[in-house]
């Protein structure tokens, strides 16, 4: 059975809280049997906004942030900085703006 890793669940916890969504857990199960990557559609990409997008691309548990015509794919990296479930603040990024 294949998990999801932890940074990926707060990501998605705190991506429902913002826009009242769930984002798609990707069926994609890397060696050690974890999904390690989550797409947000387009709606809740706008909703978020490019400047949260952005920071999502620069924290260390995040490998790639691909913007696509089917959303955004987020995608965690293959080591253990991907076990750390801290808050990523989608909800202060968009109440500042």
């Amino acid at each position: 059975m294949s998990r999801i890793v932890p940074a990926a669940r707060q990501l998605l916890a705190e991506i429902r809280d913002v826009t009242g969504k769930s984002a798609e857990v990707l069926d994609d199960v890397d060696g050690l049997g974890f999904k390690r990557s989550i797409r947000l559609t387009p709606a809740m990409a706008k909703t978020l906004g490019d400047d949260v997008l952005a920071a999502l691309g620069v924290d260390a548990r995040v490998d790639t942030v691909v913007k696509s015509s089917k959303g955004v794919r987020v995608t965690f990296v293959a080591d253990t900085r991907a076990d750390r479930a801290e808050e990523f603040g989608l909800s202060w990024v968009v109440e500042a703006e």
